[in-house]
């Protein structure tokens, strides 16, 4: 029989400041729901991300001074380190050493400011289920 598929997906963080309660409580609930429906034998994709094309985050670069990619690749590390050492969310790197189930390798974590995503290759990508 084939498992069904589930796609859960958080709101993208806006990484215009450190992640804090706020993500991490969307977080942890969207977690929650991705390990219930792995348990009832779902194949899930679990997806989160970051928006980093606002006017908060060049202004928050540029109040550093910092170029905005690099504040935002600064940022997505933060926002990574964060969910990987709280072993609470499991994110897409912590689920694959945890897990060799398929389910586990269709988990992502995305970034508006990547080349797949100026160039529309992302759409593309989630239609045909990555």
């Amino acid at each position: 029989m084939t498992a069904k598929t589930w796609f859960q997906t958080t709101a993208i963080d806006y990484p215009n400041s450190r992640p804090h309660i706020g993500t991490a409580f969307e977080k942890l609930g969207a977690d929650v729901q991705a390990r219930y429906r792995r348990m009832e034998g779902f194949d899930v994709f679990f997806l989160m991300g970051n928006d980093e094309n606002t006017v908060k985050v060049s202004k928050r670069a540029a109040e550093l001074k910092q170029d905005p990619q690099a504040y935002s690749d600064d940022m997505a590390r933060q926002f990574r380190e964060v969910w990987t050492s709280s072993k609470s969310v499991t994110t897409p790197s912590s689920r694959r050493a945890a897990s060799g189930t398929s389910s586990a390798a269709r988990s992502s974590s995305r970034r508006c400011t990547t080349t797949a995503h100026r160039e529309g290759k992302v759409r593309g990508m989630v239609l045909r289920g990555l």
